[in-house]
């Protein structure tokens, strides 16, 4: 009964976010409900217990959701991220219109790019590709998410994603943890998501679904004349990767630094970004938008964990803990798994749920990791390819982005893009346990 509690007031989330109140609304209902049914105070829950575990994710993660949204902004506004999807678009030509989507989302984020600003990016070139190409726009979206909510975001080593970092504070790794599983995992999910997309054109074909005009929505000229040269734009991104992931091994900085290295990463890409195309951008403008445009998905994913802090201090939560370690010892990143995969589900975020979930039971997973013998590594890797499988529900503000572009509705296009951010990425965490318990690092 006790356990029914968390869940209830999971279920009730997800559908309070599902049917359209604010997160700041829904978290605080549920986080009351669940501890007045826990019997415990639930004043004290929410203006304690709530608000400081809101307040400490923002307190930690703020400065990396700021910098991230105006790298993204310098990319969007000087055009770099349009030239670079534009080139390897035009390399890939129309017969490769899948691809080039996925491929240009992919390099985006791997450099930096947060999923939101790569999705408004990619959306009118994939509209014109899939125009040329004569695909069923119905597949943009799901096209878009294989390249930017997946391999890049979750698996491949040394990326700035926020759910490649998150295990990091925690487990005390790096963001090129276990490289081996993490490339397995990419391409895993790079291999699955292009066959089911290409699965997918051919389903909508057979239903005699092609390219539609989309009212409202321009399409992009090719004409590159007025955008920084694609290898240019690629030098910010690249920034990032290296000052990230090379910069502290090569410099004498302390562990402080190291363990934080994401924020002078970003910026430095926002520097360097900004130098580069200073004459196709308004510097100020583009700094406020991006500061400002960094609020809303902080806060968002700070109330989220809020609520988890909440479901963390209740008595029922103890019980839950072991019920899912008791799933199967010998391999504790089952348990892992089945946490994040409960945890991510509920909130509709791969990044809270994972914060989540790394709160109440990193501690756990250290221990196992010494009485086991599997390593640190492969506890990050595990975590961060199993916060996409559930993440992508639809109350993820990811796929209403998406939805909000495509100006299509669930029941249009939602099963190709479950299939893409949910069953593939679920199977790799699958493969993923399967691996890591064999000691593949």
């Amino acid at each position: 009964m006790e356990i029914a509690i968390i869940f209830l007031g999971l279920i009730l989330l997800i559908f309070l976010v599902f049917r359209g109140v604010s997160i700041y609304i829904a978290t605080p209902i549920c986080s009351i409900l669940v501890a007045i049914l826990s019997g415990v105070d639930f004043f004290q829950a929410y203006m304690t217990t709530y608000m400081e575990g809101m307040v400490g994710f923002a307190k930690t993660y703020l400065p990396m959701f700021m910098l991230g949204a105006i790298f993204g902004k310098v990319m969007e506004d000087s055009g770099a991220s349009k030239s670079i999807a534009l080139f390897i678009v035009g390399k890939l030509g129309k017969g490769k219109a899948l691809l080039s989507i996925v491929l240009a989302g992919a390099v985006l984020t791997y450099g930096g790019v947060s999923m939101f600003v790569a999705s408004f990016a990619l959306y009118p070139l994939a509209l014109a590709i899939f125009r040329e190409a004569n695909i069923s726009r119905r597949l943009i979206p799901a096209t878009i998410q294989a390249g930017t909510f997946t391999f890049t975001m979750v698996a491949l080593p040394g990326s700035p994603a926020i759910q490649n970092i998150i295990p990091t504070n925690y487990f005390g790794t790096t963001a090129m943890a276990a490289p081996v599983l993490g490339i397995i995992a990419a391409i895993m999910m790079f291999g699955l998501s292009m066959l089911w997309l290409g699965h997918a054109k051919k389903r909508y074909e057979k239903k005699g679904l092609f390219f539609d005009e989309q009212p409202g929505k321009e399409l992009p000229s090719e004409n590159a004349e007025n955008l920084p040269h694609p290898l240019i734009s690629l030098i910010p991104l690249l920034t990032v990767l290296v000052s990230y992931n090379v910069l502290p091994a090569l410099l004498p900085v302390g562990d402080f630094v190291k363990a934080n290295m994401i924020i002078p990463a970003l910026l430095l890409g926002n520097i360097v970004g900004i130098l580069l195309n200073l004459k196709y951008l308004r510097p100020l403008k583009t700094l406020n938008d991006g500061a400002t445009n960094s609020i809303i998905p902080t806060l968002n994913t700070s109330a989220i964990v809020g609520f988890g802090a909440v479901i963390k201090a209740v008595p029922a939560f103890a019980a839950l803990t072991d019920a899912i370690f008791s799933v199967n010892i010998s391999n504790p990143l089952i348990a892992e798994a089945i946490a994040i995969y409960v945890i991510t589900a509920a909130t509709g975020s791969s990044s809270g749920g994972l914060t989540i979930a790394m709160d109440a039971m990193s501690s756990k997973f250290i221990d196992l990791s010494q009485t086991t013998g599997i390593s640190l590594q492969t506890f990050h890797r595990v975590a961060a390819v199993s916060s996409a499988a559930f993440a992508s529900l639809p109350h993820n503000g990811g796929v209403l982005v998406l939805l909000d572009l495509s100006g299509y509705g669930y029941k249009q296009i939602y099963f190709d893009m479950f299939m893409v951010t949910v069953i593939i990425p679920l199977l790799t965490s699958f493969v993923m346990v399967f691996l890591g318990g064999l000691g593949v690092v």
